[in-house]
């Protein structure tokens, strides 16, 4: 036992625990490195949308190279479909070595490796006693899972963005999951300061600093910025991984913090008159917690209530009057409900809701071009900015107190009835109501508090800065595409399986891994749900078994576009939560064996299995997101090496390639890239710019216009073949393996 007892306390133990995992798991990814250049020909090419975002990243690197700030902000700003985050060290390795796709795919690769380098730290943070050794054993399930997971490995060297989601999605679950913590220990430490005898004391302003003095070193312990930061980057990762971050956090407030999120509600109605007037709601708090009054014998208690009656008759209190008689005022204002909404506050409201209804209701024919969407814009912006201010008022606005009151209208009523004792009483019980009140007040909204202002405001904020950002958003939920299918087809059924089949058939390379990874999702949401009917507490693994599953029904329910790969991020947190299920049944005296048993099935299907089907493991894994067909990128191959040679001056592309052809985002790479190389300002043609041989040939700038065939390049611009061929050189006919290039120069 002394030998044991002296290794555990070891500071060599957690190193020696972790340094086996991690050479093990850096041979492994060096043998991937390798894998990935000597087995994947296209690295050059990322295909649809990496293409897309390297292309932002060399304009990024151009304007940095040119020193153009406008263009930059610009970019920053203007960015409707993919945020810019990845293009940030995409534009740093471009200026450094150049616009291959190469480095690209192995950004995300080192994304990767810093995923699986975070998990033990994430491990530990989520563990309630924060032992040392548990994330040390709990780390073989996740990286071992993860790396026979076929759909998550394929997209480890590519220019996709879901190992980055995977990456930011631990932090932003675990910042909300300290929060929610947070909010429920400040919660339990009120409640028990909260005691009626605590005011029986003589001294009551020290019992009171002392509460708030040990409230302000609870509150100076937590710092939201964890959470702002890390939801946002996973926000500026992906645009929908921020959505559904903000659905899952909501529906958990709604149904685990029901009543924060009920008052939170109410405050708001009670703003625009539709609930309560402006200080019934405190005032029936008040009522209800008007037992810590403390009335010392008969003659103090007379005078409490005349002075309260005084009281009631100027300032109209009525409800601390009604109090001794056991009476309350309804929350619902029954009479007179038209003259208590405040009319003025409603009409933003009105006038936002009414252009929204006016750009659903009229066809495009009525409301040409843009209008619906502008409108729908500007009534989403009213609403946006007047529940903001609304919200802040009742977030920041909250501080004047019942005290001030009591205590100033007691100062100018000298003559008063009440005698000396009384007054005392009286402000004394006002000052401990004013404690409780507004800790009551702030108890009840912190954490929407903290969840507004540093999830859902800068999230909205930045959506609602451009119109064609939002209108992108919501053409990127409205996006229909199946799991395997093109753009516009999708299964019937809007109650969709794909994710849970995707789990169940391609999660894992072991046999029925992935349904033993259904099943611990299920077992943590069962138990999870029984512990909390029990304790009213959410577990740790409960909360992140429910962040994976409400992110799944989110995806499901909220967009018709179901791809495979949209879960992909959540993968690293379901094994995680897996891990932190069991670490938390282990230290529950009746469930350890089921704890150990659980641990023993899921080290078997991953690292069991991993250790045994080594090799076939890594030849299975597939690394080449662009594929091992060199032939499928020839026609991009050689537009890159004709516009090499003929980018010398300003150049704009006419890509007239349809838009389901495999290789119309790789001609736009390719031209870009010659741009940069070159050192020449490049652009696409815009949708209305028009095509005008006059105006070109003395404009001084280049159209280069790619076609499948040359022949097609007169009927798909307008012109005849003829009518092209004449002032057109013979050299400036570029023949390539799949499409035609013509180049038409300015003089």
């Amino acid at each position: 036992m002394q030998f044991l007892d002296n290794i555990r306390s070891s500071k060599f133990l957690i190193p020696g625990l972790f340094l086996p995992q991690f050479v093990i798991l850096g041979i492994y990814f060096h043998k991937l490195y390798l894998k990935f250049l000597s087995f994947c020909p296209n690295r050059n090419f990322l295909t649809w949308d990496p293409d897309a975002r390297l292309v932002t990243s060399i304009r990024f690197a151009e304007a940095f190279r040119s020193f153009d700030p406008v263009v930059i902000v610009r970019l920053i700003f203007d960015s409707p479909t993919w945020p810019v985050l990845r293009n940030f060290p995409e534009a740093l390795i471009v200026l450094i070595f150049g616009p291959g796709g190469t480095l690209v795919s192995l950004l995300t690769f080192g994304e990767l490796v810093l995923l699986f380098l975070i998990v033990p730290w994430v491990l530990f943070r989520f563990s309630k006693q924060k032992n040392r050794i548990a994330p040390a054993l709990l780390f073989p399930i996740v990286w071992a899972g993860l790396l026979q997971n076929p759909g998550f490995m394929h997209y480890s060297f590519s220019g996709m963005l879901e190992v980055q989601g995977g990456l930011f999605f631990l932090p932003a679950a675990l910042a909300f999951w300290e929060l929610q913590r947070y909010c429920f220990d400040k919660a339990e430490i009120l409640r028990s300061s909260r005691n009626p005898n605590s005011f029986l004391q003589e001294d009551s302003k020290q019992i009171n600093s002392g509460f708030i003095s040990a409230t302000s070193i609870s509150t100076d312990s937590y710092s939201p910025w964890f959470l702002c930061i890390s939801v946002n980057l996973l926000f500026h990762t992906k645009y929908p991984y921020g959505y559904i971050f903000i659905f899952f956090g909501c529906l958990f407030l709604i149904t685990f913090r029901f009543d924060e999120t009920k008052q939170f509600i109410f405050k708001i109605l009670n703003f625009y008159g539709l609930f309560l007037n402006e200080s019934s709601f405190l005032k029936n708090r008040l009522e209800r917690n008007s037992s810590t009054f403390f009335i010392k014998n008969v003659s103090e208690k007379e005078n409490l209530d005349s002075s309260l009656k005084n009281l009631s008759e100027e300032r109209g209190f009525d409800s601390v009057a009604k109090n001794s008689s056991g009476k309350t005022k309804s929350v619902f204002p029954r009479e007179n409900f038209f003259k208590k909404v405040k009319w003025g506050a409603l009409i933003p409201i009105g006038f936002a809701i009414l252009s929204i209804l006016v750009s659903i209701i009229f066809s495009k024919e009525t409301l040409p071009g843009k209008t619906k969407a502008y409108l729908r814009y500007a009534g989403v912006l009213i609403f946006w900015i007047d529940i903001n201010i609304v919200v802040w008022k009742i977030f920041y606005g909250l501080r004047k107190t019942d005290k001030d009151i009591l205590t100033l209208q007691l100062t100018d009523r000298s003559e008063s009835s009440v005698s000396r004792s009384g007054v005392q009483s009286i402000k004394i019980a006002s000052k401990s109501h004013s404690v409780s009140r507004n800790s009551d007040v702030e108890k009840d909204f912190s954490i929407w508090k903290y969840f507004w202002t540093y999830v859902i405001f800068p999230i909205g904020s930045w959506i609602l800065i451009h119109p064609d950002r939002f209108s992108s958003s919501g053409s990127t939920i409205r996006h229909i595409q199946g799991v395997g299918l093109m753009p516009g087809q999708n299964e019937d059924s809007i109650f969709s399986l794909t994710y849970f089949r995707e789990i169940l058939d391609n999660s894992f390379y072991a046999p029925y891994g992935g349904w033993v990874l259904c099943v611990g999702l299920i077992l943590g949401i069962i138990f999870g749900v029984f512990r909390y009917w029990k304790n009213r507490e959410v577990s740790a693994s409960f909360f992140l078994f429910l962040s994976v599953l409400i992110s799944i029904l989110g995806l499901t329910l909220m967009t018709p576009n179901h791809q495979a790969r949209h879960i992909y991020h959540l993968y690293p947190a379901l094994l995680i939560a897996i891990c932190i299920f069991c670490y938390e049944k282990f230290y529950e005296e009746r469930k350890k064996v089921l704890s150990c048993l659980i641990y023993s099935i899921f080290i078997m299907f991953t690292l069991g299995y991993w250790s045994w089907k080594y090799s076939d493991i890594w030849e299975r894994t597939n690394l080449c997101f662009s594929g091992t067909d060199r032939s499928l990128f020839f026609t991009a191959e050689d537009a890159e090496s004709v516009f090499l040679k003929t980018i010398n001056r300003p150049s704009v592309l006419w890509n007239l390639l349809s838009l389901e052809h495999h290789n119309r985002p790789d001609i736009m790479l390719s031209f870009y890239r010659a741009g940069f190389y070159n050192r020449q300002r490049v652009r696409e043609k815009n949708k209305k710019e028009e095509f005008d041989l006059q105006k070109i040939r003395i404009s001084g700038s280049n159209w280069f216009i790619v076609a499948d065939k040359c022949d097609e390049i007169g009927n798909r611009i307008g012109i005849p073949f003829e009518g092209i061929k004449k002032p057109v050189s013979e050299t400036d006919w570029n023949q390539i393996r799949g499409a035609c290039i013509l180049k038409v120069g300015g003089e």
